[in-house]
């Protein structure tokens, strides 16, 4: 399966430094300035924070600060803006409702940090109704919408049985799969399966080491080894599966 691609849309926010602060002598002006850079910190922290979480997974980003957004956004799988709602609602002015989009609150407001300086300045930082996330829960969020970013579902449907495999035989398979009423009485019941009632809406299946049978009427399994094999109705139709790919065999599929 081919890597995710994402693009990283960030906010701009570049306070410059200056020998300004030597000049001012005004206490509140310049704690106004101190939280001020505070903020650029922080949401120059979080930008690294998501880039080195996105650089542990296997998928493809790029960055790009959304100043320099000028042509709609296609040829991705999902979208996560750093920043606040203006950013994320930036990026929907340059996208369809086909490509996701997550975000990113880069400098969520601190309640004790507005209730100590009320009477001097705003403390606000960014309210960000729209975003999922910030740097707490940004790589649960990430790994929930990869999930479903990755979630494929197959054209073909099992009316028989499938097969879960390497494609060597040689080689050892972690699980194998059997299903459905009527191939229970062909591979599932020579295996030491049994037949089942066609009619049944129930899914046999049977872990080749140890053997444990059950009647389900939804798996969902992970694969374990390097590469393996989905065939389906035997091995004219196949699919490729990758290591820690996640495969859901339902009855309840639509023909």
């Amino acid at each position: 399966m081919p890597k995710k691609r994402l693009l990283l849309l960030l906010k701009p926010f570049d306070l410059r430094q200056t020998n300004a602060h030597s000049q001012i002598t005004n206490p509140q002006t310049l704690q106004m300035l101190h939280h001020l850079e505070n903020r650029c910190k922080e949401h120059m922290n979080t930008i690294k924070f998501c880039q080195n979480i996105l650089q542990q997974k296997p998928v493809d980003w790029e960055p790009i600060l959304r100043n320099n957004l000028s042509q709609p956004i296609c040829n991705v799988d999902l979208v996560i803006t750093v920043g606040g709602d203006g950013t994320l609602l930036q990026a929907s002015h340059f996208m369809d409702d086909s490509v996701p989009v997550v975000g990113v609150n880069s400098d969520p407001t601190q309640i004790e940090e507005v209730e100590q300086f009320s009477n001097e300045f705003d403390a606000n930082r960014s309210t960000g109704h729209l975003c999922a996330a910030t740097v707490n829960n940004f790589q649960q969020v990430l790994d929930d919408i990869l999930e479903v970013v990755s979630h494929k579902l197959l054209s073909t449907y099992a009316l028989n049985d499938i097969l879960i495999a390497h494609p060597c035989p040689a080689t050892l398979s972690r699980f194998s799969f059997n299903s459905t009423a009527s191939g229970s009485t062909a591979a599932m019941l020579s295996a030491g399966g049994f037949p089942m009632p066609i009619l049944s809406q129930d899914l046999q299946y049977m872990v080749r080491e140890p053997i444990s049978l059950e009647q389900l009427l939804y798996i969902e399994t992970t694969w374990f080894s390097k590469e393996g094999m989905i065939y389906i109705d035997g091995s004219h139709v196949c699919y490729s599966v990758q290591n820690g790919d996640t495969i859901e065999i339902s009855s309840k599929a639509q023909f």
